[in-house]
Parts: structure tokens; C-alpha cells; sequence
């Protein structure tokens, strides 16, 4: 996932920015359209259902058990 290529810091001004665009510009359809690019390499460690790998958490309750900025 070249992790160690993100230069993002996560600031709580961030945070703040990314949650309001999750509120308003969210999209499901399009977020499992990013997690399935095979450059992404998202569905090596994170299922959706039992698609996917098996180290991060499974994203398919993700949205409806974590808060948003989360």
C-alpha cells in the first residue's frame, strides 16, 4: 500500500477537512472502486464481506460501527 510514501500529517485540521468531505462528497460505490485498483493493493490486508485479505478489519461494517473521523 506504500504506506511509507504517504507525507500526510494527521492533524486534527485534517481530520476535521476529510470528515467533511466524508459527509458531503462520500460515496460508497466509488470508495470499493478505489479499494478494488489493483495499485491501491487495499484487498491484500482488508476484506469486504469474505473478499479480500485477512489482516485489517473487514470494511464491510466499517461505516456503521466506527464514528466518522475515525
Amino acid at each position: 500500500g506504500k504506506l511509507s510514501e504517504n507525507r500526510w500529517v494527521m492533524s486534527t485540521s485534517l481530520v476535521q477537512q476529510l470528515t467533511e468531505l466524508a459527509k458531503t462528497e462520500g460515496d460508497p460505490g466509488r470508495g470499493e472502486l478505489l479499494y478494488r485498483q489493483a495499485s491501491l493493493q487495499c484487498s491484500r490486508c482488508h476484506p469486504i464481506g469474505t473478499a479480500g485479505g485477512q489482516i485489517g478489519p473487514n470494511l464491510m461494517s466499517l461505516g456503521g460501527s466506527s464514528q466518522i473521523d475515525y
